[in-house]
């Protein structure tokens, strides 16, 4: 996978810091506490190492849980409003 996001190197410190730990609350609440990508996305924000391997763990997620973090998390960065009867509510 092609480092995006807080795993881009040119990022500025505190982009990157917020990237790591908005997926990490992300991958808390779809993938469960326990879940390894939890603790790397912690690391990364301190260790270049756990971010390259956050990222390579991000990789090998299962297709659908890999697009819910992701979605999400664009979601979030871009500013999207939820569209559909519950938007109207």
């Amino acid at each position: 996978m092609t480092p995006f996001g807080p795993f881009a190197p040119d990022l500025p410190e505190p982009e990157r810091l917020a990237g790591f730990r908005e997926l990490r609350a992300l991958a808390f609440l779809l993938l469960g506490g326990a879940h390894p990508l939890v603790t790397r996305l912690a690391e990364a924000e301190t260790d270049a190492g756990a971010a390259a391997d956050a990222l390579s763990l991000l990789d090998r997620l299962p297709p659908l849980p890999m697009r819910r973090l992701l979605s999400t998390w664009m979601a979030l960065r871009r500013g999207a409003r939820p569209s559909g009867p519950a938007a109207a509510a």
